[in-house]
């Protein structure tokens, strides 16, 4: 546990060992989530991560992800007509 400063504008600095650990460089994004009265700070995924979660999910809902082509509707019209109904709607 560390306890950092929070200057007059917001701000607080992530200790660099903490960064090299997370893999948090400058320009990448990351994911501020407030959870009950705490902060969680994560490093985003890249665009490939993302892409193989989704093909995880799809895996799992029995997709055929051999057919996918980035940028194509194809796997967006196989997404909807699978999830139809297992979809929850998401909490705000």
């Amino acid at each position: 546990m560390m306890q950092l400063s929070i200057s007059s504008r917001g701000e607080v600095v992530i200790p660099k060992k903490v960064r090299e650990h997370l893999g948090l460089v400058p320009e990448r994004k990351i994911i501020l989530e407030v959870k009950d009265k705490s902060v969680v700070i994560r490093p985003a995924l890249s665009g490939e991560d993302l892409i193989r979660k989704w093909e995880e999910r799809a895996r799992r809902l029995n997709i055929d992800v051999s057919k996918w082509v980035l940028g194509d509707r194809l796997y967006e019209e196989e997404f909807d007509r699978k999830w139809a109904g297992k979809l929850r709607p998401a909490r705000g």
